[in-house]
């Protein structure tokens, strides 16, 4: 039997702990500082930085998620290894020193053998000091095999780390992750697919569930629930996975002649085992054609959670990014916004910031990706930020940083930034800054339809890899106030 692989990072002692139109508004340097007072000291609200290490082209999407105030966990990756890498940012934080902020990383290669050519992480998730991370592994003649994984974050900051990781069988890839604690240890859900190449047919894929009920046990059990897939405009799509108070919520849209093309999601409570009923409601909006591509969505406050897709209103063909909040408590629709844009763009990730209250969404429009600022609660029309770092950066990953500011990835570039800066960037291609207008829309009704999925099991057996070094971040352009 082929050894199995398994990707994550603990100490084998430590079990567990618990505008329809733009404007480009840049200003120089000279007016910034003109328009500070003499006695505030300034402080940073922009970066981009270059990994050195296992540093990669620029486009290749880099799963990154923030742990606390000084440190972030990412992914790098070369022709010569793949791992995870934990970038200090404590100094981003710190009043600005009139430089670049120095911005270092410590990184493990999760597989001394595995490449960024065979080896694909998909997405990371911080629970508490556990880094959780999944993906797929290119096999030589044999397709790709799902792999799930996790890293104990303390042992890289002491510099002896352990990574562990194993596969999901019959998963071919892993794509989202979410992880939390139980009395058992991580309960860790993902979002899975496999590749079907049906005769003379479009290749589709076919979307699954899958749930580790304790990610530390070995062997670890996992259930796999497969959802309808019967071509690729008859299926059920997945396309996020997110956490609330009391539940798991799994967002997507289904194409289906019965339900036309709607905007959709499943979900389970936290609390109880899976397979459970509760996983075989879909709950609609009933809106025919409202979203008929990828979705975005991220968690909120308690029980709620935001929703974003582009809408093609059917009259004008005009193109809408909205924004739909879903309150899980009463099950409706609290609040919805949508943004004129001039073309097509499906929105490519979203999260919440807590502390500001605002959704940050990235989205490919200029040079080529903007990232855009939502007031999820907001009632009224209100002008909405846009900001666009350099020219050509592919960014294709966002995180919330420190519940306040937003951390994305591109390859080798980090760009860290301030959401909600009063005065355009000090450098202003650091990043160029926009405005749009945002309106309120109506909301939708929630409706639920039983779709029952069935379940299979499946075991395998977690392995460790440790290896650590570090290295300092090449600095790129930043900005101030």
């Amino acid at each position: 039997m082929a050894t199995k692989v398994v990707i994550i990072i603990i100490n084998q002692h430590i079990k567990y702990m618990k505008k329809h139109y733009f404007r480009q508004m840049a200003f120089g340097v000279a007016m910034i500082l003109a328009a500070w007072p003499a006695s505030a000291q300034p402080h940073y609200t922009s970066t981009i930085v270059n990994q050195t290490a296992l540093s990669t082209p620029e486009g290749y999407p880099r799963p990154i998620r923030n742990w606390n105030s000084r440190y972030s966990v990412g992914v790098v990756g070369d022709t010569s290894a793949i791992g995870l890498s934990l970038i200090d940012h404590s100094a981003f934080f710190a009043p600005s020193t009139g430089f670049a902020p120095v911005i270092t990383e410590k990184h493990i290669n999760a597989w001394p053998h595995f490449t960024d050519t065979n080896t694909t992480i998909t997405d990371i998730y911080v629970a508490d000091d556990y880094a959780f991370f999944c993906g797929f592994v290119q096999e030589t003649g044999a397709g790709t095999r799902a792999f799930v994984g996790y890293v104990y974050l303390p042992d890289m900051v002491s510099g002896s780390p352990s990574l562990w990781c194993g596969y999901i069988d019959n998963i071919e890839r892993l794509r989202r992750l979410v992880a939390y604690e139980t009395e058992d240890g991580y309960r860790v859900y993902a979002i899975g697919e496999n590749i079907i190449h049906p005769a003379g047919g479009a290749t589709y894929t076919a979307e699954a569930i899958v749930e580790i009920d304790d990610i530390f046990s070995s062997p670890i059990q996992y259930q796999i629930a497969w959802l309808y897939a019967n071509s690729f405009f008859k299926k059920e799509y997945l396309y996020d996975v997110l956490l609330t108070n009391d539940y798991v919520v799994f967002v997507g849209h289904n194409y289906s002649p019965a339900c036309y093309d709607m905007l959709h999601f499943r979900m389970i409570k936290r609390a109880l085992p899976f397979p459970s009923p509760d996983i075989d409601d879909a709950y609609f909006f009933p809106a025919p054609s409202e979203a008929n591509s990828r979705v975005a969505s991220t968690a909120m406050n308690e029980n709620t959670f935001a929703v974003s897709y582009v809408y093609v209103d059917p009259l004008y063909h005009n193109f809408f990014t909205r924004l739909r909040t879903i309150d899980l408590n009463t099950m409706t629709n609290v609040n919805a916004q949508q943004m004129a844009r001039p073309d097509k763009m499906d929105p490519i990730m979203i999260d919440y910031l807590p502390d500001k209250d605002l959704i940050e969404m990235l989205q490919p429009y200029n040079n080529p990706y903007d990232f855009l600022c939502w007031e999820p609660h907001k009632t009224v029309p209100y002008i909405s930020h846009i900001l666009t770092p350099i020219k050509g950066t592919d960014y294709q990953y966002v995180r919330s940083l420190a519940d306040k500011m937003f951390i994305a990835s591109s390859g080798p570039y980090l760009y860290l930034q301030d959401p909600s800066l009063s005065v355009p960037a000090s450098d202003p291609v650091c990043p160029s800054f926009f405005e749009a207008t945002v309106e309120p829309i109506p909301g939708l009704p929630i409706v639920i339809q039983t779709i029952p999925l069935s379940a299979t099991t499946g075991f395998d057996t977690i392995h460790h890899y440790p290896f650590l070094s570090s290295s300092i971040l090449h600095k790129g352009c930043y900005s101030e106030q």
